[in-house]
């Protein structure tokens, strides 16, 4: 019973973990005002707006504080073309409030995720004491074999239809249109183009990477006599009774 409880532990962690990783890059990546800088200049977003690069930055970092909290609306004017105006119109605000509950949500779901895993680790370390990495470790390697599935097959798609993944992201986590804008009327939509997101999932994607690989190669360390024993069980069996001959 004990040995049950240590190994749903060891799952429950690594799945917390996991998804507290994950939400992790979403919040580093979408909140670097420098990665957005970049992307306006390889697009050459100012240039095809009209628009001053200060403006363009002026109007994305109001959208982030709005996102934080920071700021109760997006209300910002900039010149665009010669003109001052307001940034964004009704209909960009209104599926803004959608974009802010959403990040909102993720953000405690990120962090239910890190207490989550914080509880599981400690109750793991109350029940198996020195032991407690090696079912932490078991877990975590399953449910990579999933997950790492999960991402092959996101990856695909990501990939050879992005426009169709977008698509269904929206359609799956907003309950209306709001998020079908003009690019003729609503500025918002020539500021974060397909492209725009495209190399913002990668980049999610790849900062992730870089943290969950290094913790599973920790874990493929620590499970390499397990894991040699499921791949390699005669050579595994042969080293075993030398040392035991030797010994």
């Amino acid at each position: 019973m004990k040995q049950r409880i240590s190994s749903l532990l060891g799952s429950v962690s690594a799945c917390a973990i996991i998804i507290f990783l994950l939400l992790s890059s979403v919040d580093m990546n979408c909140f670097n005002t420098n990665f957005f800088e970049q992307q306006y200049k390889e697009l050459h977003t100012a240039e095809s707006l009209k628009m001053d690069q200060d403006d363009l930055m002026k109007a994305t970092t109001t959208l982030l504080d709005y996102l934080r909290g920071d700021a109760e609306t997006i209300e910002v004017t900039i010149e665009v073309d010669g003109v001052m105006r307001e940034a964004f119109n009704e209909r960009e605000s209104a599926h803004m409030v959608d974009v802010r509950a959403l990040y909102q949500h993720a953000m405690s779901v990120r962090w239910g995720a890190c207490f989550v895993f914080v509880v599981s680790i400690l109750a793991l370390i109350y029940l198996q004491r020195k032991a407690f990495f090696d079912y932490f470790s078991n877990g975590f390697l399953w449910v990579s074999v999933l997950f790492i599935f999960f991402l092959c097959l996101l990856g695909i798609w990501i990939f050879a239809d992005f426009t169709g993944f977008w698509t269904s992201f929206h359609q799956l986590f907003f309950t209306n249109d709001l998020w079908l804008l003009n690019p003729s009327r609503d500025l918002m939509i020539n500021l974060f183009p397909e492209a725009f997101f495209s190399n913002l999932v990668i980049r999610i994607i790849l900062w992730f990477l870089a943290f969950y690989l290094s913790l599973l190669i920790a874990t493929l360390y620590n499970q390499h006599q397990q894991l040699q024993m499921f791949f390699f069980p005669q050579r595994v069996g042969k080293i075993r009774k030398k040392s035991e001959r030797s010994s």
